[in-house]
C-alpha cells in the first residue's frame, strides 16, 4: 500500500471522527440511557478537573464537589466523549502511520543487511580469487627465474665448449 494511499485514508477517518462526534452530541439530548450515561461522565471528569485544579491551587476541598446541572452535564459529557472519539481517531491514525514506517525501516534494514551479507560473500570470493593468483604469480614468477637461469647457462656453455 502507498504511502499516499495510508494518509488519505488517514484524513478520510479523521474527516469522518467529526461528524460522528457531531452526532453523538445530538444522541445525548435525544436518548435517555446515552444522556444518563454522558451525565455521569460528565459529573466524574467535573470532579476530577476540580479536585485536581484545587490540589494544584493547593486549597482544601471541603466536602463534596456541588455536581453540574443535568444540562450542562449532558453538553459537558457528549463534549467530553466526541472530543474523546476525535482523539481516539488521531492516536489510531498516528499509531498506524508510526507502524507502517516501523514496517518499512524493517525491510529497508531488512535489505541492506541482505545487501551487505551477499557483499560479504562476493569479497570473500574475490580474496579467494586473488589468493590463488598471487600463487599463481609466485609460481610464475618461480618458473621465469628459473627459466632465466636456465638460459644464462645455455648461453654460458657454448662458449666454455667452443673450439678455439
Amino acid at each position: 500500500m502507498s504511502a499516499l494511499t495510508v494518509k488519505l485514508g488517514s484524513l478520510l477517518l479523521r474527516t469522518l471522527a467529526k461528524p460522528v462526534a457531531n452526532s453523538i452530541k445530538n444522541q445525548a439530548k435525544q436518548h435517555p440511557s446515552f444522556k444518563k450515561f454522558c451525565m455521569d461522565v460528565a459529573q466524574t471528569y467535573h470532579r476530577v478537573e476540580t479536585n485536581m485544579k484545587m490540589r494544584f491551587l493547593d486549597y482544601k476541598v471541603e466536602g463534596n464537589i456541588r455536581p453540574l446541572n443535568d444540562v450542562r452535564a449532558v453538553e459537558l459529557g457528549a463534549n467530553f466523549l466526541s472530543e474523546a472519539l476525535v482523539f481516539g481517531v488521531a492516536v489510531i491514525t498516528v499509531m498506524g502511520e508510526t507502524v507502517r514506517q516501523s514496517r518499512k525501516s524493517s525491510k529497508q534494514k531488512s535489505a541492506v543487511e541482505e545487501s551487505l551479507e551477499v557483499l560479504k560473500e562476493e569479497n570473500a570470493v574475490s580474496q579467494e580469487v586473488l589468493r590463488e593468483l598471487a600463487a599463481s604469480l609466485k609460481e610464475l614468477k618461480a618458473q621465469v627465474e628459473g627459466l632465466q637461469v636456465e638460459l644464462e647457462e645455455r648461453r654460458q656453455s657454448p662458449k666454455s665448449t667452443r673450439p678455439a
